[in-house]
């Protein structure tokens, strides 16, 4: 896998089945995608759901929530480029993140 390869949107409602099953896959809860479904970032090797991200915003600060990848595609570097991805899409809007 080459994450050049990979694409990287945000998500819509269309994409809520697949999420629910990759965070399923990794035992994590999917019980409010619909009410922030906007404010997740995706990742598909062609139609395939590899990764995904989601950001909550609380005041001025960001709170990384859902980080998942496949298991076929850890390791190689996905899940890094997801995180810079989400963050420096919203660092321009003020949001800040630590450590």
């Amino acid at each position: 896998m080459n994450v050049n390869m990979v694409s990287f949107d945000y998500a819509s409602l269309k994409d809520i089945s697949e999420i629910r099953e990759l965070l399923k896959s990794e035992a994590m809860l999917s019980h409010d995608l619909e009410e922030n479904i906007g404010s997740f970032l995706i990742a598909k090797d062609g139609d395939i759901l590899v990764g995904v991200v989601g950001l909550e915003i609380y005041g001025k600060y960001g709170l990384i929530r859902s980080f998942c990848v496949d298991q076929s595609y850890q390791n190689k570097r996905l899940g890094g480029e997801l995180l810079s991805r989400i963050i420096s899409s919203n660092f321009d809007s003020g949001v800040v993140f630590q450590k």
